[in-house]
């Protein structure tokens, strides 16, 4: 069994602090127990979203294997929301230091990062072939039109507000009012 560490938490109303302790978790299979106990997923699941079986998770879990390779530690920590190198090596925090949303480089306000980081790698390359068609048909319509992208500012876009016409270019068919996702 590891050392015990302790250490202070705070408690809702801010003036109290309580005491915890916690054992630190020396092994692959004890941080992966311990993510899976987190973020309320399971084994079954878990081995789902790998694409391997239930039995190679609970190989890793009771010890006979090292370790997931590193591609699917990667998808490991994305699936169950923690860090990677914490889960990889026992370094740094579980959770993981989300990037803010201006440095993380993702272009899209209606559709979350991490919505698209946890689907099967089938269905990711699903979706890319999709976006970039209807990327080579935008960019298609713009050369049409005699447009360029253009390096000055845009405007800030709230899709709350925004109407069918915001979203397309002259001349692009408006999505259905029936998928079209409700807001307010």
């Amino acid at each position: 069994m590891g050392p015990i560490k302790a250490f202070l938490t705070q408690r809702i109303n801010h003036s109290l602090f309580q005491c915890k302790y916690a054992l630190r978790m020396s092994t692959y299979s004890e941080r992966l127990v311990y993510a899976l106990k987190t973020s309320k997923k399971t084994r079954p699941a878990l081995a789902q979203h790998l694409g391997i079986s239930e039995q190679a998770v609970g190989q890793v879990i009771q010890g006979n294997t090292k370790a997931l390779s590193a591609e699917n530690n990667a998808r490991t920590a994305r699936f169950l929301q923690v860090d990677d190198l914490w889960l990889a090596t026992g370094e740094g925090d579980p959770r993981p230091t989300a990037p803010k949303s201006d440095e993380s480089g993702w272009p899209f306000t209606r559709v979350d990062q991490e919505r698209v980081l946890v689907l099967p790698i089938d269905e990711r390359a699903f979706i890319e072939a999709r976006l970039e068609a209807e990327l080579e048909r935008a960019e298609e319509r713009l050369k049409k039109a005699g447009q360029t992208r253009s390096t000055e500012a845009l405007p800030d876009f709230d899709p709350s507000t925004a109407k069918d016409e915001d979203y397309f270019l002259s001349g692009a068919p408006a999505p259905s009012r029936k998928t079209k996702k409700k807001t307010g």
